[in-house]
């Protein structure tokens, strides 16, 4: 399937539409809103060039509706059901903080405040002694560490263990903002607090979310990275890239799921619409399963705000837009916030080009989730937003504030359309006359990164480039020299397309000493708003 383009047709949004309802329930569902929610839903859709969804609801302990639409593999036309198989991305976050309080509620002498140092060992260090001797899973999993993201750096996978990431490579990952200081993204630190879980619990991550989440939950269809061989994607969706406007590019999953495999703390569940509804109504049920058993009594915990986020864009809210729908903390997890004044936990996931929405009014006992499988850019993001807000209203007896229109104007009319910030990257000034390029080559190094090697072929007079296990390309010259643009090759090739501002690649740029030797590279590629840079040995 790697590499087929599909065209697309209109038709596609309406020929499988399938419908999962695994309870009978007493919730104020009818069919007169399934048929508003699918309604709307082949709307957005079809106007936000979504291959596949599904989506699940419920309230007051009970699955109230789940559902797929369109397809899961294209090429054979495979429809997606409630019992197909997304991954969820960063939903998997709100997992592994579960693990945690379970660890934690087994155990008698640590806390979500513990120093990791006290559970990691005097081998252990960060970036400084006061992170080392202070930092807390609490801090890891509310992202206080003051690290950026370094998202592109985890897609090229480092072959590392997450021992060697955690215990030997995380003290030179450079950091932009003081211990505490501020709210900073990054899967890493999901990395480092599953590695601490593991330490209290005895068990790797992917044995550990099987026995205290998986099976007592009865989620029999989920699984993590490790497991999703070939044999495990025949009832699971691939996700699609669309490209030049008109055509889907089925993204290679087996090939780049490397790099998830040493994430998946923070990002590698696989998850379907009837699995999910049963991991929301838990989070509902505040760690007890349906009969009211506490599995994890200490998961109550994950909820609570501990970091204040920046606004977020659009900021949907009185008296521009018609309801307020905010997002205001970070806890564990989960982000705090409001939605028609009802307190609300949600995270959103992306990977790949599956992007996913999930959200929970804790007080009204209503849970919506949708994930889609395309197209691999915000309209994906905006697809699961609008989804899940049609279907709380839905669930909370409201009239809903979006329609078949406004699905896919958004925001518009409420706040001007625009599409999201591109990536900033240095502007550099125009330096002396032109090198030849074999003095690019060479192996470049970063102490917590790895190799970046560089290779001349004099054949064509050309640059190759290679990083870890998956990243590799072509450096093309730019306008200026000693900068470079760099193209993706297989299998992150499809990535070029989320930043079509750089039709010829990502910028790259070597640095010189004084006497004018190629000495360093910079990859913004790896962290635009902190690029790294590795020197040449």
């Amino acid at each position: 399937m790697q590499g087929i383009l599909v065209a697309i047709t209109t038709a596609i949004f309406f020929i499988f539409y399938s419908v999962s309802i695994p309870i009978r329930t007493k919730t104020n569902w009818d069919e007169e809103k399934e048929e508003k929610l699918n309604s709307f839903i082949s709307a957005v859709m079809q106007c936000r060039d979504s291959a596949g969804m599904f989506i699940s609801l419920v309230k007051d302990g009970e699955v109230a509706f789940t559902s797929g639409y369109g397809f899961r593999d294209m090429e054979n036309q495979l429809p997606v059901t409630a019992d197909t198989r997304f991954n969820i991305g960063s939903l998997s976050k709100a997992f592994t903080t579960a693990l945690a309080a379970d660890a934690i509620s087994k155990s008698q002498n640590v806390t979500w405040d513990t120093p990791l140092k006290d559970i990691l060992g005097d081998m252990f260090h960060l970036q400084d002694d006061f992170r080392t001797e202070e930092a807390s899973i609490r801090d890891m999993f509310s992202h206080k560490l003051g690290m950026p993201s370094y998202w592109g750096l985890s897609t090229a996978g480092l072959d590392m263990s997450r021992r060697e990431i955690v215990m030997d490579r995380m003290e030179h990952f450079p950091v932009r903002y003081p211990f505490r200081r501020q709210y900073l993204y990054s899967n890493y630190l999901y990395v480092i607090g599953s590695f601490a879980t593991q330490a209290l619990i005895g068990q790797p991550w992917e044995d550990h979310i099987k026995s205290a989440i998986f099976q007592p939950l009865g989620m029999a269809n989920s699984r993590v990275s490790l497991d999703m061989t070939g044999n495990q994607w025949h009832n699971s969706s691939y996700s699609y890239t669309y490209v030049d406007g008109r055509k889907y590019s089925v993204n290679p999953e087996l090939d780049q799921k490397p790099f998830l495999d040493e994430i998946a703390p923070a990002a590698g569940v696989f998850s379907t619409a009837n699995d999910m509804a049963k991991w929301m109504i838990f989070q509902l049920n505040e760690g007890r399963n349906t009969e009211g058993d506490s599995l994890i009594p200490a998961l109550t915990e994950t909820h609570k705000a501990s970091t204040v986020m920046g606004r977020e864009s659009p900021r949907v809210q009185k008296p521009a837009f018609p309801v307020d729908d905010m997002r205001l903390t970070y806890a564990m997890g989960w982000r705090n916030g409001m939605y028609r004044g009802y307190e609300k936990l949600q995270h959103t996931g992306a990977y790949s080009s599956f992007e996913c929405h999930l959200r929970l009014l804790p007080d009204m006992e209503i849970g919506a989730l949708a994930c889609v499988n395309s197209p691999g850019d915000y309209r994906g993001t905006r697809s699961t937003t609008l989804a899940t807000a049609f279907g709380l209203d839905l669930l909370l007896d409201e009239d809903p504030w979006l329609n078949e229109t406004t699905g896919c104007t958004y925001p518009d009319p409420w706040a001007r359309q625009t599409p999201p910030t591109p990536v900033s990257f240095p502007v550099r000034q125009l330096q002396r006359s032109t090198r030849d390029l074999q003095e690019y080559a060479g192996t470049y190094s970063h102490e917590a990164f790895g190799e970046f090697i560089v290779t001349y072929h004099a054949e064509n007079e050309t640059l190759t480039y290679r990083f870890g296990i998956l990243l590799n390309g072509e450096l093309k010259p730019a306008e200026i020299v000693d900068d470079f643009y760099m193209t993706l090759g297989h299998p992150l090739t499809y990535r070029m397309a989320f930043f079509p501002e750089y039709p010829e690649g990502y910028p790259i740029y070597f640095g010189t000493s004084e006497e004018g030797d190629v000495v360093s590279v910079t990859v913004p590629y790896f962290e635009s708003s902190f690029p790294p840079t590795f020197n040449k040995l």
